[in-house]
């Protein structure tokens, strides 16, 4: 059993003993039941900026959202599509932060496939940081 990163843990909840956001571990999946009361409604630009507050840098303990590492996101039907940057180039959590951001927007109803480009162009400097963010949809914050 997984019990993810303390660091993180404490760092979204003030907690080191509680649930780690970012922890990509998910007990098997119940199986589904035909018959629903009704279609999923389609997921929007805010819920997945909303799911991504979730996602943290465990060295800084701010979420990718609030240290503006996400550059745009589309929602096209069922698909997400998120570019975002890192803090460094060399940063070691290249391949696993892509995968904590499609793990939180996976979680949303609707959600059936979720592509992440991590670009550094431009580069992430903190001054991005007190920008709005600016995607195919307008301003997010």
């Amino acid at each position: 059993r997984c019990g993810g990163s303390r660091a993180r843990a404490y760092a979204a909840t003030g907690d080191p003993l509680a649930e780690d956001p970012g922890c990509a571990w998910e007990q098997s999946a119940v199986p589904a039941i035909a018959g629903g009361s009704g279609p999923e409604r389609a997921v929007g630009e805010a819920q997945v900026m909303e799911a991504l507050q979730g996602v943290f840098d465990p060295e800084l303990g701010m979420s990718v959202v609030d240290l503006a590492l996400i550059y745009g996101v589309a929602v096209e039907g069922g698909t997400v599509r998120v570019t975002m940057t890192l803090t460094a180039q060399g940063c070691p959590l290249h391949e696993v932060m892509g995968e904590w951001v499609r793990t939180a927007i996976r979680k949303l109803p609707g959600v059936e496939r979720v592509e992440v480009t991590i670009t550094f162009d431009p580069p992430w400097t903190p001054e991005r940081m007190k920008r709005p963010l600016r995607h195919q949809g307008g301003a997010v914050g």
